[in-house]
């Protein structure tokens, strides 16, 4: 099931849950000229914070350019960008393409 968190401003990413494990969830940008995941990860994670329990989870996202990063967090807050490996961007690839 896809969920979609809409930014209620253009200053405000849009993006969409692709998938969610016990472990990771992974998002993708909603390409509607609101801000990028990338350029709203601080709020990115909040919003996601609200929804579930990040404790034990790492958050992926695909960028507009088409790779996948993890926004890595401490304590429901952004803590920084970490890129994926070519073995987990060729496993993200083949979980949306499920």
């Amino acid at each position: 099931m896809i969920t979609t968190y809409l930014g209620k401003t253009a200053s405000q990413a849009s993006f969409q849950i692709v998938k969610q494990t016990d472990t990771i969830i992974l998002l993708q940008d909603i390409g509607n000229n609101s801000r990028t995941i990338t350029n709203d990860a601080d709020r990115v994670i909040n919003v996601l914070s609200q929804h579930f329990n990040l404790k034990n989870k790492r958050v992926f996202y695909k960028d507009s350019d088409g790779r996948f990063d993890e926004l890595v967090h401490e304590s429901n807050q952004f803590s920084g960008f970490s890129p994926c490996s070519s073995t987990q961007q060729d496993f993200f690839k083949s979980l949306l393409s499920i």
